[in-house]
Order: C-alpha cells, then structure tokens, then sequence
C-alpha cells in the first residue's frame, strides 16, 4: 500500500513539474526580450521577441520599435515590467498581459505566443499608453481569472473543461 501511494505521489510531482516546465517557456520569451530592451533598446527588443516565430523578421512588426522609442521620449527609460496576467487560451496559445514601467509612466502590453514544432515563440504583440486598447475589460476592472464574459471563451468553456490560469 505505502509502495502505491509513494508511486502516485512520484507520478504527480513528476507531472506537475513537466507542466510547469511547458508554462515557464512563455515567460522565458518575455523575460529574454526585456533584458534585451533594457541593454540594447527597442529595436532589439522587438527582433527578439519576434525570434523563432512567423513574424520575424517582418519590416511591418519591426517598425513597431519606433512607437517604443516614442514612449520612451515621453515617459522616460524603461525601468522594470511586469506580467500582469497570463491566459492559457488553449493547450498550444497563451496570451501575456504586461506592464512596462518607465521613468514617468506605464505602457501596457499584450503578447501571444504559441507552441508550434520548434518551441514557444510570439505570434503577435500589441502595446499601448491606454490599457483598455490592449487589455480585456476583465483584467481592467481588476476581476482576475477566466474572461468568462467573452463570447468565444463562454463557448470553448461549454465545449470543454475550463484550462487553469498561469501566474
């Protein structure tokens, strides 16, 4: 008996750490591209959140460092940033909600990654001075967890088990 239960406790520590180890992978790629932005700046920052994905590369998502360096010409250097909440949108798509904390004020992020064959990497970024043009109106009202108001996730709700969120 204590052989079966010692077993079963083995089985779950060894697969909460896998899970675990698949959900740091998102946040390795954010994690990497801010130590870039705050060494190298913007432009580096973009390629290297843009790194291993479809978008790299792409003159249209590259230019979108120069919208950073115009933040940067107002609210300061960058000084910090934050993952304010993560949602699991399926087993491969996860979307990051950030905060990038300048000297003068904050900048709001969205950043969606996907697992494809190669890995996690970004599939597309959104940033702002407003959150609400990049942040869903649940994390803005401060209701944490699932978006259940959302048309789409109320039916994948319906469809199958709710996934867990990742902090």
């Amino acid at each position: 008996m204590l052989t079966r239960i010692l077993a079963v406790v083995t089985c779950v520590v060894a697969a909460t750490a896998q899970l675990e180890a698949g959900l740091a992978e998102p946040r390795q790629i954010i994690d990497g591209a801010f130590a870039i932005y705050k060494s190298e700046g913007p432009e580096e920052f973009v390629k290297k959140l843009l790194e291993g994905g479809p978008m790299e590369g792409n003159k249209d998502a590259l230019a979108q460092s120069s919208m950073l360096r115009s933040v940067e010409t107002y609210y300061g250097k960058l000084e910090s940033f934050e993952v304010a909440d993560t949602v699991e949108l399926s087993s491969k798509t996860r979307t990051l909600y950030l905060v990038f904390n300048y000297e003068n004020g904050p900048m709001f992020g969205a950043v969606s990654v996907f697992h494809g064959k190669n890995g996690w990497h970004t599939i597309t970024f959104n940033f702002h001075t407003e959150a609400a043009r990049v942040w869903p109106g649940n994390l803005l009202s401060g209701c944490s967890g699932s978006p259940d108001s959302s048309p789409l996730r109320t039916a994948a709700l319906d469809a199958s088990a709710a996934r867990p969120r990742v902090r």
